[in-house]
């Protein structure tokens, strides 16, 4: 099926000591997207989306 050729080039990219690597570039922007929605919190409404979208380019670029 498409899915298991899919899995098939993905899993590589997602084993355990490759995961390992990003567990510290995870926690350091975890860290600054806490410290940005934080800075927030007294705003009223506002759009998590631009906050998460940064956060995961950053993460895996």
């Amino acid at each position: 099926s498409i899915w298991r050729r899919r899995r098939k080039i993905l899993v590589p990219a997602f084993s355990p000591k490759i995961v390992e690597n990003f567990v510290d570039v995870f926690s350091e922007q975890s860290e600054k997207l806490v410290q940005l929605l934080r800075s927030c919190a007294n705003v009223g409404n506002f759009s998590v989306w631009p906050f998460i979208s940064t956060y995961t380019l950053d993460s895996v670029c």
